[in-house]
Order: structure tokens, then sequence, then C-alpha cells
């Protein structure tokens, strides 16, 4: 059996719960996952979203950018004893596979998702099909502002609804440290500029030339581009942005290096 990844330690900064998945097909591959999240989320309950929420008939239009927004807009849902009947009138978009499937998971039928993962195409590709009269945004704290501008510039109306935090994972700075100091991570993982933010703030004291050198796989284009900025030299982006697609691009890459095909 092809193990590409044999003997190789692989960080996966990703949640504990979205990490599985990755670290599962890392494993399968012979790699090792090294599972280190550097950020973590919080339920956002506010007064303004239940509102929004509860006022669901002014809008033809929900989208959602993140698995994690779908998360806990289903929390909000559940928290202000709304039923999800009551958001099956309006049409729905995603960012990203992912975000669909999980969607789908609550019954919920996606009407609109973009060929390419990002917010600047999905605006212009939505536009081209749809027609929105209101959207509502669920967002995050630190959702990029790509989406809120675009609409503002298209004169569409929309608003948005925060219902989730993001923050750096503190508590594991010094696991982060201890890895960093060890020199046996040959492969980073990132899924967000915010990610690597919180890499950077956390292991400051033992990121050098040796860690930028090192080889690190970034969930797309944006993500890459912030990489760039802060001074990693070899980067890896995948086709489809997801997590598992950055371990499959990872497999093909060690392939390649070893002269190896695949039919």
């Amino acid at each position: 059996m092809n193990l590409p990844l044999k003997g190789m330690n692989i960080m996966v900064t990703r949640e504990k719960k979205q990490a599985e998945p990755i670290s599962n097909l890392i494993r399968q591959y012979g790699g090792v996952p090294i599972e280190i999240p550097l950020l973590i989320y919080d339920w956002i309950d506010q007064p303004s979203n239940r509102l929004a929420f509860e006022q669901l008939d002014e809008f033809d239009w929900l989208f959602f950018t993140s698995v994690n927004g779908v998360r806990y807009f289903i929390k909000s849902i559940e928290a202000y004893g709304l039923s999800l009947d009551h958001f099956h009138s309006v049409q729905i978009g995603a960012v990203g596979k992912k975000t669909s499937e999980k969607l789908k998971e609550y019954g919920f039928t996606v009407d609109f998702e973009p060929t390419i993962y990002t917010a600047e195409y999905m605006g212009d590709e939505f536009l081209r099909q749809h027609h929105p009269k209101k959207v509502l945004l669920v967002r995050g704290t630190l959702s990029r502002p790509t989406l809120p501008e675009f609409f503002t510039e298209q004169n569409i109306p929309f608003s948005s609804v925060t219902v989730y935090a993001t923050r750096v994972n503190v508590d594991i700075k010094n696991e982060l440290i201890n890895e960093l100091k060890s020199n046996t991570i040959h492969v980073l993982t990132f899924m967000s500029p915010s990610t690597i933010e919180a890499f950077f703030q956390l292991g400051k004291e033992e990121i050098d030339e040796n860690t930028l050198g090192r080889l690190c796989i970034c969930i797309g284009t944006t993500t890459r581009k912030k990489a760039e900025e802060m001074g990693f030299q070899r980067i890896l982006i995948p086709e489809n942005f997801t997590g598992v697609s950055m371990i499959h691009r990872l497999v093909d890459h060690m392939d390649n290096r070893k002269g190896i095909k695949h039919e």
C-alpha cells in the first residue's frame, strides 16, 4: 500500500471537532497528525439576532460563509425556541461544500453554491443567477467584509447577524511552543488567515527562518496570501477549498516528488 506521508508529522490547526476527518486521512496515508487547535469559537447571544430571526419574512435569502456559521445559527434557533420550519420559506446560499453539507444535515435545501469557493466570486456568480430583494448574512466576528461590501456596492438591501465569536486559543500556547522547539513538524496546515495570525501570536518566540521554510498547506487563495505576507516560502493550496482536499494535495505533492503517477 502506498503511504506517501509515512514518517511525516503534520500539524493540524483546526478546531478539534473539525480536525477529525483531516487527522484520519493523514493517518490513512501513513502520517502523524499533531492537533494544535489555534482558534476557539463561542456562541453570541444578543437581542438583535433574535429580532432578525423572528422577522425573517422580511428576507428572501439567507447566506452562510462557514460551517461554524451554520452550527451557531442552529444553536441560536434552538435557544430562541424557534422552529426550523420557519426558515424553509427563504432561499439559502452557502460558500463551500462543507457549509452546504452542514446545512443539508439540518434539512435545508441549498439554492446557491458558487463554483469557486471565495466570497469575491460568490457575489458575482450569485447576481448572474438570482435577483435578491433582501439578504440576511450569517457571520462570525472575524468574517471578511467582502460580501457586505459587495451587496452595498450593488445596492442590494441586507442585514447581518453575528452568531459566533472567534478568539485565539491561549491555552494551547505551551503545546505549540513545545512542538516548535522539538523541530519535528514537517508540514503546517492553515484553514484561514486568522489561523495564521494566531500561529504567530502564540508561537512568535519560537518562529524562525526554519519555521518559515517548512511546507505549509493553505485552504485557499486568501489564506495563501496571508502566509506569503508572513514570510512562508513553500505553500500549497488545493483545487477545492476543503480540509480533506488539502491533504489530498499534500499526497499528490509527495507522490510527484517520488515520481509516482496516479492512473
